[in-house]
């Protein structure tokens, strides 16, 4: 390992370390470790730290990029692989691609799930896009294609615009792992001329697949949503509604203030959240930073929490060591 791989390594002993000393300082987890034994509590502590220590890692090399994106710490599913052939560039590339179907923005936790992850290419994107699909369904299909229709003009019927829609996590899906993909090889995906060229070639292919459902059962899916449409204005309870509707659109205008006081509101609980978060980080004395290896006292807590927890973080899964 490199200098610098070696000072990211003791980083981030050092920050889960301290967080785990903050965590265990504080209740209602400071009063339920003290009613435990003291092999209880030792192994509490250890489980505490393996949780940080992962975390410290995929943090440090993933999210703030202390070392390169083709760096053996990177973590990842070909990382021993990496580690084993550093030398050779081609055999990095390679395996990054590999990586690159897999996640590294979560699963690098204990659980069930988050091993699956792991180990399972491009489920993670599946699951996300299809979660991002049902949060967003009901105003996509309602809001999202009258502004469609009436303010850019795209004027596909109701039916194809659900149909298309509903498949739409083959679009975002694809689209997570190629930008993971041009991430993990230290590339910006629209970066440039080249990048973007390089980028688009890719994304028309991987993408493509969205279209075949929306071609093929398209006429299909307008028979279906027609016949649910005469179904649900027949019912007497929805022919009320519309008459009360029909009362109400002279009041339909004052609508549009409804965005505007989102925007506000939004605005208003960003500016809380950085007067917050300012606040916080004056008053925080368990911040950790690369200066602090010098200091004798949480250096000290770094080691002491590294020789509790090397028997358990033997145990994980994929762990990221170095």
């Amino acid at each position: 390992e490199t200098a610098t791989e070696k000072s990211v390594l003791e980083f981030i002993l050092l920050k889960a370390a301290t967080d785990t000393v903050s965590e265990m300082s504080h209740d209602p987890l400071k009063t339920h470790i003290s009613k435990l034994s003291p092999q209880e509590k030792a192994q509490m502590e250890m489980r505490i730290f393996a949780m940080n220590y992962l975390e410290s890692y995929r943090s440090a090399t993933v999210d703030q990029g202390l070392v390169p994106p083709r760096s053996p710490m990177q973590p990842g599913f070909t990382q021993k692989f990496r580690q084993n052939h550093r030398d050779s560039k081609m055999l990095t590339v390679l395996a990054r691609i590999v990586d690159s179907g897999f996640s590294d923005e979560v699963g690098y936790k204990m659980g069930l799930k988050e091993k699956l992850y792991r180990n399972i290419p491009t489920l993670f994107d599946l699951i996300s896009s299809t979660v991002r699909l049902g949060k967003s369904i009901i105003t996509g299909t309602t809001l999202g294609w009258a502004y469609s229709k009436f303010v850019w003009g795209v004027n596909i019927p109701f039916a194809s615009f659900l149909l298309f829609f509903l498949v739409s996590p083959l679009i975002s899906a694809p689209s997570q792992w190629l930008n993971r993909a041009f991430r993990q090889q230290g590339l910006q995906p629209m970066g440039g001329v080249v990048s973007k060229t390089l980028y688009g070639i890719p994304y028309a292919w991987v993408t493509f697949g969205a279209t075949i459902p929306w071609v093929l059962y398209s006429v299909d899916a307008m028979a279906v949503v027609k016949a649910m449409g005469a179904a649900i204005t027949a019912n007497p309870i929805v022919q009320t509604l519309g008459t009360f509707g029909e009362m109400s659109l002279p009041w339909l205008p004052a609508l549009a203030i409804i965005p505007v006081l989102t925007e506000v509101r939004e605005r208003m609980a960003n500016r809380k959240a950085i007067r917050e978060g300012k606040l916080k980080l004056d008053k925080l004395d368990d911040s950790v930073s690369l200066s602090d290896l010098a200091n004798p006292k949480k250096s000290a807590i770094a080691l002491e929490g590294v020789k509790r927890a090397s028997s358990f973080l033997k145990r994980q899964s994929r762990s990221p060591v170095v």
